[in-house]
């Protein structure tokens, strides 16, 4: 996988739909493949790991 510069990524366990680059209007969608999601899957654990404490979507939390 290269280096990540995705504008949008939308993923579960086997399946994932990615947008390469904010400037391409082609994205690349995976289908029922957990092998060729890993690599996205981790790298988004290690951008969600880097973030911080998430905020509470609750009432009390906003």
């Amino acid at each position: 996988m290269r280096a990540s510069t995705g504008a949008t990524f939308l993923s579960d366990d086997c399946h994932a739909l990615i947008r390469l680059h904010q400037n391409h209007a082609r994205p690349r969608i995976i289908i029922d493949d957990a092998d060729a999601c890993r690599g996205y899957l981790a790298r988004f654990d290690g951008i969600l790991g880097e973030g911080g404490t998430p905020v509470s979507a609750t009432t009390l939390g906003l």
